[in-house]
């Protein structure tokens, strides 16, 4: 009798197991929904502290704006004011191609050098403003005498009008061809030409064979007269070597030729520097 009443049948039993079974979930479930942690996992963590090493290592390195002159200032100090390398590459390229800043405003001119970066360096680039005076270069619109054809132009007497007479050269490079040539001193040969900044090799090869070159009156530097001013200067020179030269006299002794400047390191860069201006210095 007792027996009977504790008997279950098969889908009593199978409901009662069902049951328990969903009892046991929705308490699980319920203890998984409303349990917070205390701390964060320690994968967790470390993924966080991975993070924030990322970025700080991304973190821009600290500017330093201070006076500068962009016709000295090295590649170092030029990225410190907060400019790209290419940038601070496109300032030196220029002025060892024989540029100079004379004005502020000669420094916005690099193309690679964003107006943003140009108005917050301006206060402390070291060059005078452009006089209010200043009249820029205007190209003729006419020439108003043309001369005769010639042969062959004698490339250290010819005028910028001789020079616009040749095939491809106009006003702007007739123009820079007689001031290059007069920061040089006069030129020795015709390959100097194609050294002007700017000027294509192809205009150059179509050029060439119409020109010639009595080097007569070379303008000569004196090594142990000459300022460190006058010296850098040159196109063919930079501060750096400027430097060199005037520390060697002063603190060594007078040059006696121009041979021992191939001892100094800062002729030995690979521009090939001293041997074109041999014909340029006298002691």
């Amino acid at each position: 009798m007792l027996q009977d009443y504790f008997y279950y049948s098969r889908s009593e039993r199978v409901a009662a197991l069902t049951l328990i079974i969903l009892i046991l979930f929705f308490f699980g479930l319920n203890s998984y929904l409303y349990w917070r942690p205390n701390s964060e996992p320690p994968l967790k963590m470390e993924v966080l502290l991975l993070e924030q090493d990322k970025v700080d290592s991304l973190a821009p390195e600290e500017i330093v704006l201070a006076p500068f002159d962009p016709n000295l200032a090295e590649q170092e100090e030029l990225e410190q004011l907060g400019l790209s390398a290419r940038t601070a590459r496109s300032i030196i390229n220029y002025r060892s191609k024989g540029g100079k800043y004379r004005y502020k405003e000669d420094l916005a001119k690099i193309y690679t050098l964003d107006s943003t970066d140009y108005i917050r360096l301006r206060p402390y680039i070291q060059l005078p403003e452009r006089p209010a005076n200043f009249v820029p270069y205007k190209r003729k619109k006419k020439r108003q005498k043309r001369r005769p054809k010639f042969d062959r132009l004698e490339i250290n007497s010819a005028n910028e009008q001789d020079w616009q007479e040749l095939r491809g050269i106009g006003p702007g490079y007739a123009r820079r061809i007689v001031k290059f040539r007069k920061a040089l001193g006069g030129f020795y040969k015709v390959e100097q030409v194609a050294e002007l900044y700017g000027l294509p090799d192809s205009t150059y090869q179509k050029i060439k064979g119409k020109l010639h070159c009595r080097p007569h009156n070379i303008k000569k530097i004196n090594l142990n007269t000459a300022t460190e001013e006058e010296l850098k200067s040159h196109p063919y020179l930079n501060w750096k070597q400027a430097k060199a030269i005037v520390r060697w006299r002063e603190e060594q002794e007078p040059f006696d030729g121009p041979h021992v400047l191939q001892t100094f390191f800062e002729f030995d860069d690979g521009s090939g520097n001293y041997e074109r201006l041999l014909p340029y210095l006298s002691w």
